[in-house]
């Protein structure tokens, strides 16, 4: 449900360009030819000229913006975990085996009634903290990392259908005890399987259950401004390479969320 330790820790620059490289590797020479045509195409790409010198100085430009803009998002976890983290905490006496058959329809219990805004289909303005585990009592995911809470995650996103049913009539502030069946979680696929099908984090056919803990949305953290000129420099010679404009890429990665 949250940022992976790979995600955590590996600029984001680098995972654009292991992310194009993958692309490319993927598609072999189909996609090879089709990168190659489009490059063909933008003569002004073509013919920047970038070098190598150039590249690796504006990526590790790129790094130090991200570092900057790191520094003040993990500020803003430090105020986060000294508001909500003994709370969140106080609630993992809820995280228990429990019978994963005859469950029928996502199930809620409110376990703190919220005094904000309640949240509905179209309600995006909140985020939330959580603990996630398994029938065995197992808990797979959670927002506590030792001492200190993750940032939280965005009202909206990707989320199983049984976590966006379940939030559904929550008010900012609560916190919920949501169950979930199989089917209306990872259903017959599971997730975090390996390539084989096996070792999965959340086997096949599995129910879960969720405490969830509904905030206010933190303010937003920019990346220092110029970080988009910086982010095109840094990725000019793939946009030559592959055809792939430079700022798309950067704007697809949020780059664009500078300092006004």
């Amino acid at each position: 449900m949250a940022k992976s330790y790979y995600e955590a820790r590996t600029p984001r620059w680098q995972r654009i360009t292991i992310w194009i490289i993958a692309i490319a590797m993927a598609g072999g020479t189909l996609l090879g030819f089709v990168f190659m045509a489009l490059a063909a195409r933008n003569p002004e790409l073509a013919s920047s000229g970038i070098t190598a010198k150039k590249t690796e100085e504006a990526q590790a430009e790129l790094e130090k913006k991200e570092t900057e803009r790191q520094k003040k998002i993990d500020a803003q976890n430090a105020e986060l975990t000294k508001k909500y983290l003994a709370e969140l905490n106080s609630y993992q006496s809820q995280v228990q085996a429990f019978e994963p058959t005859g469950l029928g329809d996502v199930k809620t219990e409110d376990l703190k009634i919220g005094d904000g805004a309640e949240i509905t289909d179209d309600n995006t303005n909140y985020s939330m903290y959580y603990i996630g585990w398994k029938p065995t009592g197992e808990i797979f995911d959670s927002s506590i990392d030792g001492e200190t809470l993750k940032s939280p995650l965005p009202g909206s996103g990707s989320y199983i259908t049984g976590w966006n049913e379940g939030v559904i009539g929550m008010k900012i502030g609560g916190v919920r005890l949501i169950t979930i069946p199989a089917d209306k979680a990872y259903g017959a696929d599971g997730s975090g399987c390996d390539e084989d099908g096996e070792n999965c984090v959340i086997p096949p056919d599995t129910p879960l259950k969720f405490i969830v803990m509904a905030i206010a949305t933190p303010d937003d953290i920019p990346y220092p401004k110029g970080t988009l000129a910086v982010c095109e420099k840094a990725f000019a010679s793939y946009a030559t390479q592959y055809g792939i404009p430079a700022v798309e890429l950067c704007q697809l990665y949020g780059y664009d969320n500078e300092e006004k």
